[in-house]
């Protein structure tokens, strides 16, 4: 990368270990990233998808993902959003103009029984409006998010949390957006 004084700079995890990380969360003004490498991992299996769950369960779901995910071995990966959907026709009709709360999940190494057996608390913890995980192949990991394929105007505000305490999710939840806190 260049950095704002103009050097190229090479990083890695283990050399200027804390630019690298700054860099990888990838939205701060740290310098221009001119070339990555990426090591390729084999996966001979995925078993992954998404699920939307209904806006009401949010705080269960949320606080079931606190319990959840420092759970999980290594080779799972596992993701929660809120999102707020456009009323628009490419969209799922469950999903059109809902508030939902996404859960994103993908494990390698284990057999489908095994990957359902780590899912399911999470699929315990509220009502599935729409999703699929399932036996899936590596070109279709984008399929996970389910994002846009195409550019859209949009607004994304997100955090990557070191923890996520019973205090970080404080205050009341309303699907309609009008008023919701969080920390």
């Amino acid at each position: 990368m260049v950095t704002a004084d103009g050097r190229l700079r090479r990083l890695t995890a283990h050399s200027d270990a804390e630019l690298f990380w700054a860099v990888r969360g990838g939205k701060g003004n740290f310098g221009i990233v001119t070339a990555l490498e990426i090591e390729l991992v084999p996966v001979s299996a995925l078993y992954a998808g998404g699920i939307f769950f209904a806006a009401e369960d949010a705080p269960a779901l949320l606080h079931r993902f606190r319990q959840w995910a420092p759970t999980l071995p290594e080779h799972v990966s596992t993701s929660i959003a809120i999102l707020r959907l456009p009323p628009m026709e490419e969209l799922p009709p469950p999903l059109r103009g809902q508030t939902v709360v996404h859960l994103r999940f993908a494990s390698s190494g284990t057999d489908e029984a095994e990957a359902e057996r780590l899912l399911a608390p999470m699929k315990e913890a509220g009502r599935i409006v729409l999703g699929y995980v399932g036996p899936i192949r590596t070109t279709e990991m984008d399929s996970i998010h389910m994002d846009p394929v195409d550019p859209m105007p949009a607004w994304e505000k997100g955090v990557l949390l070191t923890d996520l305490t019973p205090e970080g999710w404080t205050g009341s939840w309303r699907p309609s957006g009008r008023s919701s806190t969080s920390r």
